[in-house]
């Protein structure tokens, strides 16, 4: 399988706009995900990155972004960060919460994740007001109950009012 994809990796550094090599990547991605789960979501992560790549080209990119989706969907079931950019994707650039904070929110996002991952045992965060905490654990809260939905959730806050918001769904 390592052959394999080398080769595809190489079809793409030779010809960038020739979509079919991206496709098939991510086939065996997808194929190799139930026996080499670690190396089908490295591959997919690197392929992604190719993809974004690829749509900054003077080419037809609609393709290249349906698959970039699909990559991030493939993902998204296991990484909060790529549950994030799905969940918002067709959203209006204005109206996005996660995207344009990403480079400020990625750490506490990656540090959830190895929270999740059973890599850490606690985090604790701290960060000045209004900088998406709140927001955050709550988009957290939808991955994990969407990963295991038969599971108690339970989500506490500090303020009453945001605990309370979270279980009416106001704001």
């Amino acid at each position: 399988m390592e052959n394999l994809i080398s080769k595809i990796f190489s079809q793409i550094q030779k010809d960038p706009e020739e979509y079919t090599a991206y496709d098939d990547l991510f086939s065996v991605c997808r194929n190799m995900e139930e026996t080499d789960f670690k190396t089908a979501h490295e591959v997919n992560s690197k392929l992604r990155s190719l993809v974004s790549q690829a749509m900054k080209l003077p080419i037809d990119v609609i393709q290249f972004f349906e698959l970039y989706k699909k990559s991030l969907l493939f993902d998204a079931p296991h990484f909060f960060d790529s549950y994030l950019l799905y969940l918002e994707i067709d959203r209006k650039p204005e109206e996005r919460f996660y995207q344009p904070r990403r480079r400020v929110l990625k750490q506490v996002v990656d540090n959830l994740q190895k929270l999740v991952d059973d890599d850490l045992d606690e985090l604790f965060i701290s960060m000045p007001p209004r900088t998406g905490k709140t927001s955050l654990l709550k988009f957290l809260m939808s991955w994990l109950i969407g990963r295991k939905s038969e599971s108690s959730n339970l989500y506490s806050a500090y303020s009453d009012t945001i605990t309370k918001a979270f279980y009416t769904g106001g704001d």
